[in-house]
């Protein structure tokens, strides 16, 4: 159930947006009585009944060819635009519809063709807000990854897109939701649309006015980004012998005319050579060029995010030396001055929505990036006490055996700052760090925080352990400035929070493999890049461990079991103790998420499932 409703005050005469009849596709997916859905989108419940018969569509239930009723959104919206034409449409302000109007397309047409020609900097510059993708593939990662368990068949509070996702199955698009692969894609190609569109509009403008510089960089900077996105999720991770032939994604770098252009996908050599071009032209621009006040420049991309971007895309392309040069960019000289004070947490009103909150403040130094999406991962995060979804959560099991509360080198007694809210009751068995914040007027908008300059120290201390001994030092300085930070002071001041090379490879040496039969947090490594000897493996478990705690619920956690070829064992609650259902080996192809079918036309070919 939700934790509280709301009703939204509507203007007299407002049509649905596609958005809106999202919503309402997937509220009926869950059941949700029809009058808390009219609630909820603030609408009549007659108005209500009326939409679900315009959007009404017959799905194919199984193999026999069987059928069933549905609400189709794309479907009611098609039928309301064709009630509506002509339309003129001379806002900026409606991009987002437009964006989201053919999800049975690869890409669609241009979707600015019928706006207003953005023929000025402050035009272009709004025509940029919508140049990042609403879709987050934070929650598909996160049921991907092994900070999720199976809380077993019985409890009814799941989907199919859940439960596909965690057993790594390919993902049906009747799912309808907006964290499904084929919304992703969809939303993440039109936020691409946008950034080239702003690209060409900033050409015939004569792209060497000095006005237009900072606007250029932030869509070079956005292109990447969304390419980065959807090279993480449908890609398998980067590797340098195998990636002139491993499928990529592809790469638009142009404005968009023709319905279902044939693109080919290319591979991930040739996508992210793609990524750094972009990085490397626009992270300049942004260095010199500055747009936007304080209040707005969180959420668009800067010249830190952009290095902080750098930083993390190098490290997955395992240009240690360069990772770390745009590290540096973004943490200056004395990284304690941009670090999160998780200290204070401490004194944050004891809520989960509080916590979230305080999380994402744009005023926080830490906090690089903003991003508005639309997902139903709040629900499962920062909706503690909600049973939406929590089959697939990360346990309290889970909390003892791996990660919060695990045995751990800084010992295993509510050890954080950042304290988890631990929710048991019924179908509820949850261990959640809210950072998605919910809004009331709208329970799955929320905003995420991409980057932030405490993860992007721990990409700087990974690419130096990856650059051999003469690192080590450096790398063990910058976990430990993490390490200080986050844990707490434990009792009477005593928590020792910082930890010599010896002292990690000792620790981690004596640990069990996490295996089949003994959850650990130490894990086998089939990593796509050398590992030169059991000293760095050692310390590369600890900054992974660092890595997964401060990271969790944010999806990256999935990336950093690709590179690493990290085996998951998928344990399921059978009742009494947690058994292993399923096991995704260590270099699987699953790590590709499969495309949707809506994707796969022409020259994008499915991803291999089988070696």
């Amino acid at each position: 159930m939700i934790q509280q409703q709301y009703t939204i005050k509507r203007r007299k005469g407002q049509h649905l947006t596609l958005i809106e009849r999202g919503k309402i596709e997937a509220f009926l997916k869950i059941n949700m009585p029809k009058i808390q859905i009219a609630s909820e989108i603030g609408i009549s419940t007659r108005t209500l009944y009326r939409e679900i018969n315009r959007g009404m569509v017959k799905g194919l239930l199984n193999s026999d060819y069987s059928t069933y009723d549905a609400y189709s959104a794309e479907f009611a919206h098609k039928k309301y635009l064709e009630a509506m034409k002509p339309i003129t449409i001379l806002s900026l302000g409606v991009t987002l519809v437009l964006s989201m109007t053919s999800c049975n397309k690869f890409l669609d047409e241009n979707p600015y063709s019928s706006l207003v020609e953005p023929d000025n900097a402050s035009k272009i510059e709004k025509l940029l807000g919508s140049a990042y993708s609403t879709s987050s593939i934070a929650y598909l990662t996160e049921l991907s990854s092994d900070n999720i368990q199976d809380d077993g068949v019985n409890n009814p509070y799941t989907n199919q897109f859940c439960e596909k996702a965690a057993y790594w199955e390919t993902i049906v698009n009747s799912d309808g939701l907006y964290d499904a692969p084929y919304l992703i894609w969809q939303n993440t190609y039109n936020s691409i649309a946008h950034a080239n569109e702003a690209l060409e509009d900033i050409e015939a403008l004569g792209g060497d006015k000095e006005e237009l510089q900072g606007i250029k960089g932030e869509a070079l900077l956005a292109r990447a980004y969304g390419h980065f996105c959807l090279a993480n999720l449908f890609c398998l991770p980067y590797d340098p012998s195998s990636s002139s032939t491993d499928p990529g994604i592809p790469y638009i770098k142009k404005r968009v005319v023709n319905l279902q252009p044939n693109y080919p996908r290319g591979t991930m050599a040739e996508t992210f050579e793609q990524i750094a071009a972009d990085l490397e032209a626009g992270i300049p621009l942004l260095e010199k060029y500055s747009n936007y006040t304080d209040k707005e420049k969180k959420f668009h991309f800067t010249a830190a995010s952009a290095h902080a971007f750098a930083a993390r895309f190098f490290l997955y392309y395992q240009k240690w030396t360069e990772a770390i040069a745009h590290a540096d960019k973004v943490l200056g000289s004395d990284p304690k001055l941009v670090l999160r004070n998780w200290k204070a947490f401490y004194s944050i009103p004891r809520t989960d929505a509080s916590f979230a909150l305080a999380y994402y403040d744009i005023s926080n130094p830490a906090n690089l990036l903003t991003v508005p999406t639309y997902s139903y991962y709040p629900w499962l995060v920062t909706g503690g006490t909600a049973y939406y979804n929590t089959r697939f959560t990360q346990s309290q099991e889970l909390t003892l055996t791996e990660t919060l509360f695990a045995k751990n080198i800084w010992g295993t007694k509510d050890p954080y700052w950042f304290q988890p809210f631990i929710y048991t009751e019924g179908n509820i068995n949850k261990t959640v760090q809210p950072k998605l914040p919910t809004f009331p007027s709208n329970s799955i908008q929320t905003i995420e925080t991409p980057f932030t300059t405490d993860e992007t120290l721990l990409v700087r201390a990974e690419a130096k352990l990856h650059l051999g001994s003469s690192q080590y030092t450096s790398a063990i300085e910058d976990m430990n400035l993490w390490t200080t930070n986050y844990l707490n002071d434990g009792e009477n001041n005593s928590r020792q929070k910082t930890f010599t090379q010896q002292e990690i490879v000792a620790f981690y040496s004596a640990l069990p493999i996490d295996s089949e039969g003994k959850a650990s947090i130490r894990k086998a490594f089939n990593a796509h890049f050398t590992i030169a000897s059991d000293e760095e493996n050692a310390l590369l478990q600890h900054l992974l461990q660092c890595r997964r705690i401060l990271t969790m619920h944010e999806g990256l956690r999935w990336q950093d079991i690709k590179r690493f070829g990290i085996p998951i064992y998928r344990r399921l609650n059978n009742g009494y103790r947690y058994i292993v259902q399923d096991k995704l080996p260590g270099r699987d192809p699953r790590h590709a998420i499969q495309l949707p079918s809506q994707a796969t036309k022409g020259a994008i070919t499915p991803n291999p499932t089988t070696n």
